[in-house]
């Protein structure tokens, strides 16, 4: 039998990274290479992961993370954010400029774009065996928020409930913060968001591979051969 659910409301950080693109990315290229990038990506945003948040569910193209307590400092939401997506871009510059593979998925990798949904507001949990699933009205509004009227394609939003957590509405010097407001099923949701295209230009060159063997000392051998054919091919 599975353990028995709690009812038990705690406050906590609902962050929400979401790949945009990835429907049509996965529907119009190769499945196997588009599939092994989105992994890649969702890895990356996991690993980028600086302030204790806990994945609940990874849902296809995006990640539900959690964190219980106090929410974060706006210093500490922005750093999070900026290194969230400064680490996505990073690996798809790899594609950009250092794939073998021509295949459609490999090409056009570059094209997907990163948005970022927070809330802070009270969840409670049950647990089904090793998984923990998230519950509450507050848990519904961060998912309805990826779906809103923002025109640009990557941003980080953040609701009014997160940010009367914060002393001063503060926004990061790489962004303008923007107000916006829209009505769900779930009620008029008022939040404010920030473009992160000026983090583009954090996103640092590719770095060239060494792959020495360590320790050597001189060339074991070495081998050229001319290709006469497409790099297509």
């Amino acid at each position: 039998m599975s353990a028995p659910t709690t009812n038990v409301t705690k406050p906590a950080l609902l962050f929400v990274p979401d790949i945009s693109g990835f429907t049509q990315f996965v529907q119009t290229t190769e499945i196997a290479h588009s599939r092994h990038i989105i992994e890649e990506l969702l890895e990356k945003l996991i690993e980028a992961n600086d302030i204790g948040l806990q994945v609940s569910e990874v849902e296809g193209d995006a990640i539900l993370f959690y964190r219980f307590g106090h929410p974060p400092t706006a210093e500490e939401f922005f750093q999070q954010v900026q290194k969230m997506f400064v680490a996505f871009h990073s690996h798809l510059r790899l594609y950009e400029t250092q794939r073998i593979c021509q295949c459609g998925a490999c090409a056009s990798a570059h094209t997907l774009t990163l948005k970022i949904v927070a809330h802070y507001g009270n969840i409670t949990q049950s647990h089904i065996k090793e998984h923990v699933k998230l519950f509450g009205q507050d848990v519904i509004t961060v998912h309805r928020l990826l779906k809103n009227d923002i025109s640009r394609h990557e941003y980080a939003l953040f609701t009014h409930g997160l940010v009367n957590e914060w002393p001063q509405a503060t926004t990061p010097t790489w962004a303008q913060r923007e107000e916006g407001s829209q009505e769900y099923d779930v009620g008029r949701i008022n939040y404010g968001y920030v473009p992160l295209a000026p983090l583009r230009q954090l996103v640092p060159e590719p770095r060239v591979e060494d792959f020495s063997i360590p320790g050597a000392k001189v060339p074991l051998f070495s081998c050229e051969h001319e290709v006469r054919a497409p790099m297509s091919r």
